[in-house]
C-alpha cells in the first residue's frame, strides 16, 4: 500500500514537471521572436548638473520614482528646466519598440525629452539615427521613426481590456543599459490610480522593472503589446521591489495612431469635475458606494453642459463601459474619439436617465502645460494691470485683486496670491506649480497680498530656513508642498 501511493506521487510529478519545461520553452521561443523588435534607445542632450533631490517632496526622494533618465528621481509629469550650473553633454538610456516596418517606434516621453540627437538600438546592436515625431505630455508617450530602405522587425498591440489580473506577462527592455533583458511576472493589478496624471489607469506587475525599462513593451502570453512599462514604486536606491506600472494599450494604441498621423494629439473632452461617491452621498440617494462618481462642476457651455449634465447628477456608465471612480472617467473619455456621441447613464432623482454629449476637443495640453515656465519680469507683469507683485526664488506671484479676478476668472470670495510665472533656469521650475495656481498660505499662516508674503518670507530668512512650506489650491485640488528658499 506505501509502496503504491509512492509509485502514484510519481506519476503525479511527473507530468507537472513536463507541463513547466513545455512551458519554459514556449516563453523561450516567444522571446526569440520578439526580442528582434524591442530596441534601446539613447539621447544625447545638453543639459545641467542636476543637484540631488531639488524642490521634491520627501515622499517622492524617498518612495516614487520615474527610471529612464540617470539622475535625480522626477515624479510622473514633473518636468525639467535648466538649473544654472555647468552645461554637459549627457546620454540617457531606455527602451521601446517598433509597431511598424517602416521603422516607428514607440517609447516614453520622458526617455527623449530635450534631446538633440536620439539613437536607436536594434538587438543585433546594429544603431539608427531617429527623429522624434510626436510626443503626449499626458500619457508620458513619444513615437519615433528610423530612416532606412530596409523593412524592420515590429510587433503589434494587444486587447489590455481584455488582461486579468493574475493573467502572465513578459517585459523585455534595457535596465542599466545592460543590453536586451527578459524579466517575467503576472498582472498584480489593473486600472491601477498612482496619482501620477489625470489618465492613470495603470497596469500593475510583479515582473522585475527597473531603470532603462522604461518605454519598453510588456507583453501577454500571445506575443502582443498590451502595455508600454513607465514607472516603478522603488525604495530610496531605486531598485525594483516587485512593483512596476504600464501604460495599457487600450491608452496608448490611439494616442500613437494620432502621433503618427498628424504628430499631435487631440483629446476628447466632456466638461465635468467629479467627486468619488463616498458612502455618506451613497446613503443619501440610496446607491451602493461603488456605484458611480459624482459630477461636482459642470463647465459651462461644454459638452456636458450642452447635455444637459447638472451639479450632483451620479454617473453611472460612459459609452457602455461602467464608471465607479473619478479617475475611469477621463481615461475613457481620452480614449474616444473627439465629436463622438456617446451614451451616459445618469443617476437623477431616483431615475436613471441617458444623456447623450457630444464629445469636444481638450485645450492643446501641450501649449497649456508651458504657460507657467517664463521670462517676464515682475514688472511686467505690472505693466499687465497686475498692480501688486514679487519674486520667490524665482517664481512670480501677485496679490489676487478685482483686476486678477477678471483676468483669471476668479470668483469674489477668492484670497491669497496668484501664480504669474516660473522663471527658467530655476529649482522651481522642477516642482510642478503652474501659472493660475493660487497660494493660500505660507509656512501654515494666510496670505491675502504680497506685503504679508513678504513678511513671512522675511522671518523664515532670520531664522536662517532653507524652506517655506506652501498651501496652493489649484482648481479643486489642494496640495501642500515646500519650496526652497534660495
Amino acid at each position: 500500500m506505501y509502496r503504491s501511493w509512492i509509485y502514484s506521487l510519481v506519476l503525479i510529478c511527473l507530468p507537472l514537471q513536463a507541463i513547466a519545461q513545455t512551458v519554459a520553452v514556449d516563453v523561450a521561443d516567444l522571446v526569440e521572436k520578439l526580442t528582434p523588435a524591442v530596441v534601446n534607445i539613447s539621447t544625447t542632450q545638453k543639459m545641467p548638473e542636476r543637484r540631488q533631490g531639488v524642490g521634491l517632496p520627501p515622499e517622492f526622494q524617498e518612495f516614487f520614482e520615474q527610471f529612464g533618465l540617470p539622475g535625480m528621481p522626477m515624479p510622473f509629469g514633473m518636468e525639467e528646466e535648466d538649473i544654472p550650473g555647468a552645461k554637459r553633454q549627457a546620454t540617457s538610456l531606455g527602451s521601446g519598440f517598433i509597431i511598424d516596418p517602416k521603422g516607428y517606434v514607440v517609447t516614453n516621453r520622458h526617455v527623449i525629452e530635450g534631446a538633440d540627437e536620439v539613437t536607436v538600438t536594434l538587438s543585433n546592436e546594429t544603431p539608427f539615427k531617429a527623429k522624434i515625431i510626436g510626443t503626449d505630455r499626458g500619457t508620458d508617450l513619444a513615437l519615433l521613426k528610423i530612416e532606412n530602405p530596409t523593412d524592420f522587425p515590429y510587433v503589434s498591440f494587444g486587447d489590455s481590456d481584455k488582461a486579468r489580473v493574475g493573467e502572465s506577462i513578459i517585459a523585455i527592455g534595457n535596465p542599466f543599459g545592460l543590453g536586451g533583458t527578459v524579466t517575467t511576472g503576472i498582472i498584480s493589478a489593473i486600472n491601477r490610480n498612482i496619482n501620477a496624471g489625470p489618465f492613470d489607469s495603470f497596469i500593475q506587475t510583479d515582473a522585475a522593472i527597473n531603470r532603462g525599462n522604461s518605454g519598453g513593451p510588456m507583453f501577454n502570453i500571445k506575443g502582443e503589446v498590451i502595455g508600454i512599462n513607465t514607472a516603478i514604486f522603488a525604495t530610496a536606491g531605486g531598485g525594483n521591489i516587485g512593483i512596476g506600472f504600464a501604460t495599457p494599450s487600450a491608452l496608448a494604441k490611439p494616442v500613437i495612431e494620432q502621433l503618427k498621423t498628424t504628430g499631435r494629439v487631440k483629446r476628447a473632452f466632456l466638461g465635468v469635475s467629479l467627486r468619488d461617491v463616498t458612502e455618506e452621498i451613497a446613503e443619501s440617494l440610496g446607491l451602493k458606494k461603488d456605484q458611480g462618481v459624482a459630477v461636482a462642476e459642470v463647465s459651462s457651455g461644454g459638452p456636458a453642459d450642452k447635455a444637459g449634465f447638472q451639479v450632483s447628477d451620479i454617473i453611472l456608465t460612459f459609452d457602455g463601459k461602467p464608471v465607479t471612480r473619478t479617475k475611469r472617467l477621463p481615461t475613457l473619455v481620452a480614449e474616444t474619439p473627439v465629436g463622438k456621441k456617446v451614451e451616459v447613464e445618469v443617476y437623477r432623482q431616483g431615475k436613471t436617465i441617458t444623456l447623450t454629449p457630444t464629445l469636444g476637443e481638450m485645450p492643446d495640453s501641450e501649449k497649456d502645460a508651458d504657460t507657467n515656465l517664463s521670462d517676464k519680469s515682475s514688472k511686467a507683469y505690472q505693466e499687465e494691470g497686475v498692480k501688486e507683485t514679487t519674486t520667490i526664488n524665482g517664481m512670480i506671484v501677485g496679490t489676487i485683486d478685482a483686476g486678477v479676478r477678471q483676468k483669471f476668472q476668479l470668483g469674489n470670495e477668492q484670497k491669497g496670491l496668484i501664480i504669474l510665472g516660473i522663471k527658467r533656469g530655476t529649482a522651481l521650475a522642477l516642482i510642478g506649480l503652474k501659472r493660475g495656481d493660487i497660494i493660500t498660505a505660507i509656512n501654515q499662516q494666510h496670505v491675502e497680498n504680497v506685503a504679508k508674503a513678504k513678511q513671512i518670507i522675511a522671518q523664515a530668512e532670520k531664522e536662517k530656513r532653507q524652506h517655506v512650506l506652501l498651501a496652493v489650491k489649484r482648481q479643486n485640488q489642494s496640495i501642500l508642498l515646500t519650496i526652497p528658499l534660495k
